[in-house]
């Protein structure tokens, strides 16, 4: 849309983007003004003219409305920003405002004179779009900016599940899932008790082996994982950050990097169970403002570019005509902070995640393990033995 911008005949250029409602984390849903922050009008005000509102936009995706600033800072680059108020990152601004318009508007479907529907608009609003079911229904009928229809994860809630802070971690873990043309996402959990949190994602497109490793070890020495889950595929990035990571063992007595459980359907149900407010719930948090900044192929893309932004247009793949319905995510989704989730949440869930158990000295089915030397080894290590 940007390239549109060169009819050099005005003092100033203008950029206009019409759309129905869509998905919650639609691009033009979150780098508009939304209501709570200002910035949309049912009608322009007249004293927009006076002071148009100056809308802020920084990498991590604050958006702000501000007083358009008497004078922008200028960066080494000659950029012009303004501090994000949230994160003080630099912030490019611009006179950007979303117009919110309804059904009443058009005088096709709405007789001002007489507040009813239009006979045609009687037909088509009443008689068709309030038909429509789920997310269908909310983005046309009701003006809403809801999820897709057949999305995976529907108890996910940002009000809910986004928090500010991760209180009384106990340990952290990792996950990975790779990508090179496609992102790769790092993601680091802590965990509390049955709960686990995100305190950390990593989510880059076109990164080899070696800057990936760097990204391991940096989230190591800040959390001293515990354990690092990988896309199972890739064993050779397995290997690779067990060479940076050392010798150094998890909790569990294994090396730190090791193969995710990619069970697809099963760590699916894990995740919902996770996030759902049922049975004790919810399980899953996301700590805000723990992305390491927004890839920028994928902003200038307008994809996905965290988990925030996949999870609310992660959906199932429609069944084709004549063909059994199987269940399975859409292949055309962006999925790759998704499928990281899936894996952190089967590796904590999936498995016992008790206390580690001290090393045997004996394997089970042989005779010091029958026999109870095992139990004697151990008092003789620990000098209980010696006492008696």
């Amino acid at each position: 849309m940007a390239r549109a911008n060169r009819n050099l005949k005005m003092p100033w250029q203008i950029r206009i983007a019409d759309t129905n409602p869509g998905p919650e984390f639609h691009w033009l849903n979150r780098f508009f003004p939304k209501p709570e922050v200002g910035g949309c009008y049912r009608q322009i005000p007249r004293e927009f003219w006076d002071a148009p509102p100056f809308t802020l936009k920084c990498p991590n995706a604050h958006v702000h409305v501000i007083p358009r600033p008497k004078e922008l800072k200028s960066d080494e680059d000659g950029h012009l920003y303004w501090p994000c108020p949230t994160c003080g990152e630099k912030a490019q601004g611009a006179v950007q405002f979303r117009l919110l318009s309804r059904f009443e508007d058009n005088p096709v479907w709405w007789d001002a004179k007489r507040g009813q529907f239009t006979p045609q608009g009687a037909e088509y609003i009443e008689g068709n779009l309030a038909l429509l079911t789920g997310a269908p229904r909310a983005n046309l009928y009701e003006g809403k900016w809801t999820n897709e229809e057949g999305v995976i994860y529907e108890q996910w809630d940002p009000a809910i599940h986004i928090i500010d802070k991760a209180e009384g971690i106990e340990w952290y873990f990792g996950a990975f899932d790779k990508g090179l043309r496609h992102p790769g996402c790092l993601q680091v959990w802590g965990v509390r008790g049955d709960t686990m949190t995100r305190v950390l994602e990593v989510y880059r497109t076109e990164q080899n082996i070696d800057w990936w490793a760097e990204q391991v070890q940096k989230a190591n020495h800040r959390f001293e994982l515990q354990a690092l889950v990988c896309d199972p595929s890739e064993p050779e990035y397995i290997a690779k950050f067990n060479d940076m990571l050392g010798e150094r063992r998890g909790r569990d007595g294994s090396r730190i990097a090791r193969r995710a459980v990619n069970a697809i359907l099963t760590g699916i149900d894990l995740v919902r169970w996770g996030l759902s407010v049922r049975d004790g719930g919810p399980r899953i948090f996301v700590e805000r403002g723990s992305v390491d900044g927004l890839d920028p192929k994928r902003t200038a893309q307008m994809k996905p570019a965290c988990l925030e932004q996949e999870i609310g247009s992660y959906v199932w793949k429609k069944a084709q005509p004549d063909q059994p319905l199987k269940e399975t995510p859409d292949p055309t989704c962006s999925d790759h902070a998704c499928d990281t989730l899936r894996y952190a949440s089967f590796f904590l869930w999936g498995r016992d995640m008790g206390p580690a158990l001290k090393p045997r000295g004996y394997d089970w089915d042989s005779f010091g393990a029958m026999l109870g030397h095992d139990e004697l080894r151990q008092e003789i290590l620990s000098g209980a033995a010696w006492e008696r």
